[in-house]
């Protein structure tokens, strides 16, 4: 299906104020998208290209965009869509004017209405998160952490005063701001879209549910969702975020955390420090610090280096600190708790044999010429190594005739997904028994583009260009010819080929038993392989990210094909398989998808093919 969800890149919006040119989608969620936009300024008689960070609202379960860009809905949810738009740009003028009132919270610079919906325009931070700074350069001492944590602390109070909960404070929400006239790095509080404003009684003001959470920072009551809000929840995560910055973990989610837990990962560390962290962590809402001032006032025994007094200044050297690139304001910027599951059962061994097996087979790195070795070999798989400690497993896909597009069993098809017409795959070819994880990208790429950070999960954010660009690289490091799978051979091999037991998903019609879907994540990705595979063994060609396929999209033909390699040109490359975020019937086996090969985003990866 071909469906426009968000602004093309190059689109216009024109405010009041000036116009802005869309350069790049920075996160979708339930109520809104983000983009990354420029805009010329005039500064002293000099035009000066700037980037803003722009937020539109856009409910994904209710409307669609018109070819002029502008945002449509049908009547059935018309009250509801309304509804929340005015709830959208109420929140939105409210944290517009709390954000000209502290230095800590990400500033608004206009909020406008365009396109028959909302926007906000915020400033566009380009340095580093928390969880960035510490991964480069290591856990925080207690002063370190709090000179970062304190003023984001003070924010969050402020917040509270106004009657506002953030609901999804994390290292990856708290940005580092380099202050070009000081020196200094401000820290910033972003990404305000689960936030809510009460009254007094703890009611929310407004009917828009923003659901959602992260591991590890959020509270047990989140989970099930909070109905009358309080500070306590924000209090919860700072503890959790200050803990991150001291210990370098995520803390395990709010059910399995323990006193005890905490003290251990923590020992040493100042008893201040501690025992704010601590009490502001308790499951129960009722034991939990009240106040983010009541936290505050715990830590005041601890002294704080200023925010100016660097690693980098203590070893007399004026080498700025080099931030991992975070783009702001990201809605669906979700960290989530991290599986290590990849290997599940059998896997596990399955991985340990194939790395005993490897260094019986020793190769010649330098000669790029030659085939890397198979490690071992079945009928129906293969596994072919790529370094001594990553392997690609791959399924036999068995030559076959069958039914392309929207099958009986397949209900309430889309268009793109007529006319059903017989296909046949004349050759075998191999298709990878997992979708390309993080950990073998970066062994090829030596980078890691992804949102959601697990060398066990697909690697996201990668358009068909950087897919074309891994593919050749992996070619020169193993002497295979691996390829992105075509159209076809996809949906054959979702199917189950000849094993086919013609189920509306892949591997079942009851797709929570063989996907991670919408209606069974924490919006975000998995690791690979933890749900039930499909006939043939492949696992995730439901849900988990959509998969770039080779072909051009276009329409089907009304006649039977041999070999089919989709439309001879187009504007769209094919991908298929739906997501973490798709619901039911975008996980369909046969649900078609079509991006421009520039796009990416974090539910977007890809599956190798290969042939005989």
């Amino acid at each position: 299906m071909t469906m426009k969800y968000t602004l093309s890149i190059g689109a216009k919006l024109h405010s009041p104020k000036r116009t802005y040119t869309v350069e790049k989608v920075l996160g979708q969620g339930g109520f809104g998208i983000t983009y990354k936009v420029s805009a010329n300024l005039q500064v002293e008689n000099v035009t000066v290209r700037t980037y803003f960070a722009v937020k539109e609202f856009f409910m994904s379960d209710a409307c669609e965009r018109n070819e002029n860009d502008s945002i449509c809905y049908s009547s059935p949810v018309k009250d509801k869509v309304e509804e929340s738009r005015k709830d959208f740009l109420a929140e939105a003028q409210r944290l517009n004017k709390i954000s000209l009132e502290h230095p800590n919270i990400i500033h608004i610079n206009e909020v406008f209405e365009a396109n028959n919906t909302v926007y906000y325009v915020m400033e566009y931070l380009d340095a580093g998160s928390l969880r960035s700074y510490v991964r480069e350069h290591g856990v925080l001492s207690e002063s370190e952490a709090l000179a970062i944590m304190k003023p984001i602390m003070d924010a969050v109070d402020y917040l509270h005063q106004h009657r506002m909960t953030h609901l999804d404070i994390k290292p990856d929400n708290v940005m580092l701001k380099h202050d070009p006239d000081t020196g200094e790095f401000i820290p910033v509080l972003i990404d305000f879209g689960l936030s809510k404003h009460y009254d007094k009684n703890g009611n929310p003001t407004s009917t828009m549910r923003a659901s959602g959470f992260s591991d590890g920072y959020a509270p047990v009551e989140q989970y099930t969702g909070i109905y009358t809000f309080s500070p306590q929840a924000d209090v919860y995560a700072l503890a959790a975020t200050l803990y991150y910055a001291l210990v370098g973990k995520d803390p395990v989610i709010a059910t399995e955390l323990s006193e005890d837990k905490i003290r251990t990962a923590l020992e040493g560390k100042n008893n201040h420090v501690v025992s704010a962290i601590v009490e502001a962590m308790r499951l129960h809402k009722g034991e939990r610090t009240l106040s983010v001032r009541k936290m505050m006032q715990t830590l005041d025994g601890v002294s704080s280096e200023p925010k100016s007094k660097t690693r980098q200044a203590e070893a007399h050297t004026t080498k700025r600190i080099k931030l991992e690139e975070n783009e702001a304001s990201s809605e669906k910027e979700l960290d989530w708790f991290r599986s290590h599951a990849l290997w599940i059962g059998g896997g596990v061994l399955a991985l340990v044999g194939i790395i005993l097996i490897w260094n019986l087979f020793p190769t010649d790195s330098k000669n790029q010429s030659l085939l890397s070795p198979i490690l071992s070999s079945d009928s129906d798989n293969i596994s072919i190594p790529v370094n001594d400690s990553i392997s690609i497993e791959m399924v036999k896909v068995k030559a076959g005739t069958f039914m392309m597009g929207a099958t009986p069993e397949i209900d309430n098809p889309w268009d793109d997904e007529k006319p059903i017409h017989q296909v046949t795959l004349t050759k075998d070819y191999y298709m990878g028994k997992y979708e390309v994880t993080q950990a073998l990208w970066q062994v090829v790429m030596d980078d890691n583009p992804s949102e959601f950070v697990d060398d066990t999960h697909p690697v996201e954010n990668v358009d068909w260009d950087d897919c074309q660009k891994f593919i050749s690289k992996l070619n020169s490091m193993t002497g295979r010819k691996f390829r992105l799978p075509t159209e076809a051979e996809w949906e054959y091999a979702a199917r189950g080929g000849k094993k086919s037991r013609g189920y509306k998903y892949s591997g079942s019609n009851n797709i929570s038993k063989v996907a991670w879907y919408v209606g069974d994540t924490r919006e975000c990705s998995y690791a690979v392989g933890t749900k039930r595979p499909n006939e043939l063994g492949i696992y995730d060609m439901t849900g988990n990210v959509w998969e770039w396929c080779q072909d051009w999209f276009g329409t089907y033909p009304n006649f039977s094909q041999e070999n089919p390699i989709g439309a001879v040109s187009g504007s769209f490359r094919v991908n298929r398989g739906g997501g973490w975020d798709g619901d039911e019937r975008d996980c369909r086996l046969t649900t078609r998808g079509s991006r421009t090969q520039s796009y990416g985003n974090n539910n977007l990866g890809l599956r190798l093919a290969l042939s005989e």
